[in-house]
C-alpha cells in the first residue's frame, strides 16, 4: 500500500478544480459531470454505442474523485476499523475497475479515428488520443495481467501496488520513482476526449458552410425576366 506521505507531481488544475502545489481548489462535482455529459453527446453525433458507456464512466469518475477529496484523516491512521478497512479497499476496487474500462474505450476509440480524414480527426488530436491510450496502457497491463507493459518492461514491475495518497486519491506504485493516481488518467482522458469533441465541432461547422456556399442562387435577371412574362 502507498503510505499517504508520498507525493506524485501535482495534477494539473482543471476547470473543474483541483489540488495544486502549496493551494486546495474545491472540487466542483456540477461542473465535472457536465463536462463529461458534453463529451458523451459529442461522441453520440457520430458513435451511436459509445457515448452511454462515456457518460457513465464519468459519473463514477466523478463519484470517486469526491470520495478521493472527502476522505477524513482515520483513513490514513496505520490500523483501520474493518468498516474503515472495507470501504477503502471497495474504492480502490472501483477505481481498478474504472482503469480497465477507460482503457477498452479508448483504445476502441483510438481504433476508429485512424481512419478517419484530416479533417475530421486531425493528426494533433489522434496524436493526443494515442498518448492517453499509452498513459492507461502502463498501469493496465500490471492491473489486468500482472506484467509490465512493453514500453516500460525494463523499469516498471510486474505489479502496480495502489494505495490512497491524501489530497490526491488513489494512485499505482509502478517502480519506485513512478507514481500514477487515477485522477490524472481521467483528467487526461476527459481533456482528450473535449480535444475530439471541439475537432469534430469544426468539421461539421466547415461542412454546413461548404453546403451553403454550393446551394445555387437565383440571380437577379432571372428573376426579372419572369416578371415581364
Amino acid at each position: 500500500m502507498i503510505s499517504s506521505d508520498q507525493n506524485p507531481a501535482s495534477p494539473n488544475p482543471g476547470a473543474d478544480g483541483t489540488k495544486k502545489q502549496g493551494e486546495v481548489v474545491a472540487f466542483d462535482a456540477e461542473t465535472r459531470i457536465e463536462r463529461w455529459l458534453k463529451v458523451s453527446i459529442g461522441l453520440g453525433r457520430f458513435e451511436q454505442t459509445m457515448w452511454p458507456l462515456v457518460l457513465q464512466l464519468g459519473r463514477l469518475d466523478t463519484r470517486l474523485v469526491q470520495a478521493d477529496e472527502t476522505w477524513p484523516d482515520r483513513f490514513f491512521e496505520p490500523k483501520l476499523s474493518y468498516e474503515d478497512s472495507s470501504a477503502l479497499h471497495e474504492h480502490i476496487t472501483l477505481s481498478y475497475l474504472w482503469v480497465l474500462g477507460a482503457y477498452e474505450f479508448i483504445r476502441t476509440l483510438c481504433d476508429r479515428v485512424s481512419t478517419d480524414d484530416e479533417d475530421m480527426t486531425p493528426v494533433t488530436v489522434r496524436d493526443i488520443l494515442q498518448g492517453v491510450k499509452h498513459r492507461f496502457a502502463r498501469v493496465r497491463m500490471p492491473l489486468a495481467k500482472m506484467e509490465a507493459a512493453s514500453k516500460h518492461a525494463n523499469e516498471d514491475g510486474p505489479i502496480a501496488y495502489p494505495g490512497v495518497i491524501r489530497g490526491v486519491g488513489v494512485a499505482w506504485k509502478l517502480n519506485p520513482n513512478a507514481i500514477v493516481p487515477r485522477r490524472e488518467l481521467s483528467d487526461a482522458l476527459l481533456e482528450a476526449l473535449e480535444r475530439r469533441r471541439s475537432a469534430f465541432l469544426k468539421y461539421r461547422a466547415d461542412q454546413h458552410r461548404r453546403e451553403s456556399e454550393r446551394e445555387p442562387q437565383e440571380s437577379p435577371c432571372q428573376s426579372g425576366d419572369l416578371d415581364r412574362d
